[in-house]
Order: C-alpha cells, then sequence, then structure tokens
C-alpha cells in the first residue's frame, strides 16, 4: 500500500498496519511466494489459506498484546513447517546475485552497499577488540550454553584469563537480526521477519564471510560461533585462519538433539512473547530441524578431524 508521497506502509489489519516502511533494499517489503512446481495448485491453496489465518493470528496477538495461545502456536508451527519445505532451496542469495568464472558470488550493487554498511558497523563497534592473531571456534547444536560458557569465571581461568569482550565474535544469527532490523528478510505472509529468517541463510553466511575476512586482515581477535555440521566449511575456516598466521583454539559443547531442540523452542517461543505482547525485536527465528541427530553425529566426527 503506498501514500500520497508514493512511500509504502503495511496494509491495514496486519501487525504495523498503516506503519511506514524503509525501503531501501528494494525487496524487504515484499510478499513472497514459492516457486511454482508442477500439480501444486491444491498446496498452493492450502498456503494461502494458512497465511491469511497466520496474518490474522499475528495481528490480534500484537493488537491484544498477548501470547499466542497453545492452538495458535500449533497452527502456526505446522505453517512454517510447510513454508521450510516449500521453499527448500530458495535463498535470496540466488535470486538477486550472479557468479562470476571464478566461482565468486557477485551480488546486485544496491543490496552489496547493504551488506558492505552491516560489515562496517559490527566493525566500527568493535574498538576495543585486541590484535592478536587469535582464534577460538566454539562449537555444538544451538541451545547448548557456548555463549554462558564463555562468560563463565571457570573457562576464563581454563583459557588463561579470557575475556569475550576483548573478542569479536562472529556469528550468523546476529547476522540476522541486523538484517532484520534493516529490512533486509522478505516479508513472507504471516511471519515475522525472524520467522523468515530460513530465506537470507546463505545470504547471512556470505556476509559473515565478508565480516571475517575483513576482521582477519586486521587480525583481530575471533570467536566463531557455529554448529560445525559441516566438515568442508569448518576445514576451510580453519585453513583461512591459519593462512592469516591465526593461533586456534577450540571448545565444543555437547548436548543431546532432544535438549537443543526444546532449548531452541524456548528461544522462539520467548522472542515471539517479546514481539506479540511489547513489539521488541523480531519475533523468533524459526526452529525446524529435520536432522538434529544427523547434525550431532556429523559435528562429533567433524570436529577433532579438522583440528588435525
Amino acid at each position: 500500500m503506498r501514500d500520497r508521497n508514493d512511500r509504502s506502509h503495511r496494509p491495514k489489519g496486519t501487525p504495523d498496519g498503516g506503519r511506514y516502511m524503509d525501503e531501501r533494499n528494494g525487496n524487504g517489503t515484499d510478499d513472497i511466494m514459492p516457486p511454482r512446481m508442477p500439480d501444486d495448485a491444491a498446496d498452493d491453496a492450502r498456503i494461502v489459506r494458512l497465511a491469511e489465518e497466520q496474518e490474522r493470528a499475528l495481528a490480534d496477538a500484537c493488537r491484544e498484546r498477548r501470547p499466542f495461545d497453545d492452538y495458535e502456536r500449533t497452527t502456526r508451527r505446522e505453517y512454517i513447517r510447510l513454508i521450510i519445505r516449500r521453499y527448500a532451496g530458495y535463498d535470496t542469495r540466488r535470486a538477486y546475485s550472479t557468479t562470476d568464472g571464478n566461482g565468486r558470488v557477485l551480488y546486485d550493487p544496491g543490496r552489496q552497499r547493504e551488506h558492505d554498511r552491516i560489515v562496517s558497523d559490527i566493525l566500527s563497534r568493535a574498538s576495543g577488540v585486541e590484535r592478536g592473531s587469535r582464534a577460538l571456534m566454539s562449537g555444538g547444536l544451538g541451545g547448548a550454553g557456548k555463549s554462558s560458557i564463555l562468560v563463565s569465571e571457570d573457562f576464563a581461568e581454563r583459557f588463561g584469563g579470557f575475556d569475550p569482550d576483548e573478542w569479536l565474535t562472529l556469528n550468523n544469527d546476529d547476522i540476522k537480526e541486523m538484517m532484520a532490523q534493516r529490512g533486509l528478510i522478505p516479508h513472507a505472509r504471516g511471519l515475522t521477519p525472524m520467522e523468515s529468517c530460513f530465506l537470507v541463510h546463505e545470504k547471512a553466511g556470505d556476509i559473515l564471510a565478508d565480516l571475517r575476512a575483513r576482521a582477519l586482515d586486521s587480525h583481530m581477535n575471533v570467536i566463531l560461533d557455529g554448529t560445525m555440521n559441516g566438515p568442508e566449511s569448518t576445514e576451510r575456516k580453519i585453513r583461512e585462519l591459519r593462512s592469516h598466521g591465526y593461533s586456534i583454539r577450540a571448545m565444543f559443547v555437547d548436548i543431546s538433539p532432544a535438549t537443543s531442540k526444546r532449548r531452541a523452542d524456548g528461544r522462539y517461543r520467548d522472542g515471539m512473547v517479546r514481539y506479540t505482547t511489547a513489539r521488541l525485536g523480531h519475533g523468533g527465528g524459526a526452529t525446524c530441524h529435520p536432522m538434529w541427530s544427523t547434525a550431532r553425529r556429523r559435528m562429533r566426527r567433524v570436529f577433532p578431524a579438522a583440528m588435525r
């Protein structure tokens, strides 16, 4: 919906109805529909119906400043699972970039400028980070408690007076939060920005890679926070660190897939409560992970092998 000044506003009846929207990125305000596939008319109709239901449910919860009830949470999870399956293989990287002859990803100029701004903003707040060419690789399933361990007194003693304020943490989820703040996550109907963050997973990874490269060039002490689920990406990061002369230490926090899923669900629920009751944040990140056990087995193999 556009006003007399040709500025975009969310339609009435949505959580931000009537509110002016930032359009610097050119795509953050669009409703995204899944790629067309043969014989999927019935599935599309179901998605549209569920999207309309979720738009109403989200608008009602925000207007009444209340959490979702049990039924609303259940139907919302069903909708998110369906949307994630239908978008399998789709990412905004594919939609807004090309690949050159050397395999490098090249984004549209406008989007690359937004990515550069995110990297620059993060580095501008890292003035207290030491330039010691040290790296800590922090691995484990989501919800393992890696962040809590890093600020514990026991960890500081074991790692020689470790102070997390003197290190730059590199985390894909932090990039997604910044993308949500800047309107860089496409609007999937009925979902909050962070519920739609699966649409920008690869793009967020590219921004994180740019940030990591800039940090390593400056010899900043860095914490690489991730699952370490992929052997190729983990080994590639280790090679990158070593090529810049970094000393590397590693920490792996192991929890059961069931515990990881429960904690992830709790974080999602807390994020949604803040969003609907106080309009804080950008909603809860989608927690649908179809391969919790497989991810854990792969991490147990990758972690020791990669550090050889």
